[in-house]
Order: C-alpha cells, then sequence, then structure tokens
C-alpha cells in the first residue's frame, strides 16, 4: 500500500511539475517578448531566453514521466482489481447476472480502476496546483487580477464539473440498464443463433437488438450534447475571465509587460482545468462501475467449506 501511495504520489507530482512547467514557459515567453519591444540590453533578456529553454525542455519531461509513473500505477491497480474479482467468483459459483452483464464487469468495470488514476485523481491534482500557482503569480502581480482569476477558475474547475457529475449520474441511471440490456441480446443473438434459425425468429432477434442499439445511441447522444455544452461553457469562462483581465490590469495603469504575463498566464491556466468537467463526467461513471464490481465481491460463496 505504501508503495501503490508513493507511485501515485511520484505520478502526481510530474503532472504537478509538467503543468508549472508550461505556466513558466508562457509566462518567460510573455515577459520576454512584450520587454524585447522596449530594445534594452540583451543582458537584461539572458535570463528571460534561458528560462524560456528550461521550462521548454522540462515540460516535455515531467510529461513523460507523468506518463509513465501514471500508467505504471493505473494498471497494476486494474490488475489488482481484476485479480480480487476472479477471486471472488471462484467460489460464489453461478451468479444472478446473465453471461454478456458478467462480462462486462469483468472488463469493463474493472477498467474503471485505471480510469479513477489516469483521468480523474492525477488531473485534479495538477489542476489545483496550476490554479493555485497562477492566482499566488497573479495576486503578487495585480491583487484585482488575481480575483477575476479565482472566480474564473472557480467557475471552469469547480461548478461546471459539478454540474456534469450531477447530469452524469442522472444519465448513468438510464444508459447503464440500456447497455446492458443491449449486450444481453447480442450475446443471446450469437450463442443462440441456431436454435433462433430452427425456429425462424431470427429477425426478431435482430430487431430486438437494434432496437436496443437505437435507445442506447439516443441515449448517449443526449449526454454527448450535455457534455458539449460543458465544454463550450468552460471555454466561455476561460475567454471571459481573460478579458476582464486585461481590462482589469488596463483600468489599473499595469504596464504592458505585467498585462501580458497576466493575460497569456491566466489563458494558460485553464488547459488542465477545463478537462475537469469531463473528469467529473467520467468520475461517476467509474463509481458506479466500482459499485457493480462490490456487488460481485460481495456475493456469499455457494458452498461453505465445512472446515470453516
Amino acid at each position: 500500500m505504501n508503495r501503490a501511495g508513493g507511485r501515485i504520489a511520484l505520478a502526481a507530482a510530474a503532472g504537478a511539475a509538467a503543468e508549472l512547467a508550461g505556466l513558466g514557459l508562457i509566462g518567460s515567453a510573455a515577459w520576454l517578448i512584450t520587454r524585447a519591444a522596449e530594445q534594452p540590453p540583451l543582458a537584461a533578456l539572458s535570463v528571460a531566453i534561458v528560462g524560456v529553454r528550461a521550462f521548454a525542455t522540462s515540460k516535455g519531461v515531467f510529461r513523460y514521466g507523468e506518463r509513465l509513473a501514471g500508467h505504471d500505477v493505473a494498471l497494476r491497480a486494474q490488475a489488482t482489481t481484476r485479480e480480487r474479482l476472479y477471486q471472488a467468483l471462484i467460489p460464489a459459483g453461478p451468479l444472478n447476472h446473465r453471461g454478456a452483464d458478467l462480462l462486462s464487469r469483468m472488463v469493463d468495470d474493472t477498467d474503471a480502476a485505471q480510469d479513477l488514476l489516469v483521468r480523474c485523481l492525477l488531473p485534479a491534482v495538477a489542476a489545483l496546483v496550476t490554479a493555485v500557482t497562477t492566482v499566488v503569480i497573479a495576486l503578487f502581480l495585480l491583487p484585482a487580477a488575481a480575483l477575476v482569476l479565482l472566480a474564473g477558475l472557480a467557475v471552469a474547475g469547480v461548478l461546471i464539473p459539478a454540474g456534469t457529475a450531477a447530469a452524469a449520474r442522472r444519465w448513468s441511471a438510464r444508459i447503464a440498464p440500456a447497455r446492458a440490456d443491449l449486450a444481453a441480446r447480442v450475446a443471446d443473438l450469437v450463442h443462440g443463433s441456431a436454435d433462433l434459425a430452427a425456429y425462424g425468429a431470427g429477425d426478431r432477434a435482430l430487431a430486438a437488438c437494434a432496437e436496443a442499439d437505437a435507445r442506447l445511441a439516443a441515449l448517449e447522444r443526449r449526454q454527448a450534447r450535455g457534455n458539449a455544452v460543458a465544454t463550450g461553457l468552460g471555454m466561455l469562462a476561460q475567454g471571459l475571465t481573460v478579458l476582464a483581465i486585461v481590462l482589469v490590469a488596463q483600468n489599473s495603469g499595469a504596464g504592458s509587460v505585467a498585462t501580458a504575463v497576466l493575460a497569456l498566464t491566466s489563458l494558460v491556466s485553464f488547459e488542465p482545468v477545463l478537462p475537469m468537467a469531463a473528469a467529473g463526467e467520467r468520475l461517476t461513471g467509474v463509481l458506479a462501475a466500482l459499485r457493480r464490481l462490490r456487488e460481485v465481491r460481495a456475493t456469499p460463496p455457494a458452498v461453505t467449506d465445512p472446515a470453516a
């Protein structure tokens, strides 16, 4: 457990470092460009030039490390989850689940352990660290701009993901049964094709599968439209926040260098925050999958060990 926690911490630290390197890259590049426009001595720009190169290189290194460590711990967690599920299935005997539904739990639901880390936990840590760092930088440069940035990040990183998570809970209650019904119908069609053909019921079975597929596709399209709206709202919050920061900086008499740094760093700070809307939606599905796995593991053994 301690070793797994160390791997998770390493992956989270690498992901946060990659985002901070990207933030430093944009901030130093913005300062370099606007300061160079004032035609200062070259020595005044040397530190920024080195900083741009260092941040650009370190971002790729940290991103590679985050991918390597994150997927290592995620795949280990997935293997452990699948192993525990098999250990629970062996003494349980036949379960009250159709074969396709049980197969879906064994394959799709166990993949949720990987998504919990790669698509939810690690991005959330990186987004939080980046947001806090950017707000602190803005607070140092212009406190009024920091308040605007904090409000925009709260909308994009908290309110919108909370809305997508709530919507996903409602949709999952309808999509999960529809997906299980389609899987069961397809499995029955494949395994019972000979009997269906013998009794002339093949066309009816195909029609039932097509109808189940159409119901599932309609539900998924409606959910996708909601997710697209959430993504659009996040990008709108990003644009409005940057615009508001520029206006606040101009009205406060901030210089061109400070305004450029504030605008571009604020713009970049939303990059790890915007995916939180999709992470909120995915987290709901992951938690539902883990609940289904717990149902299987909680099944009592079909035969009690006499020696127990």
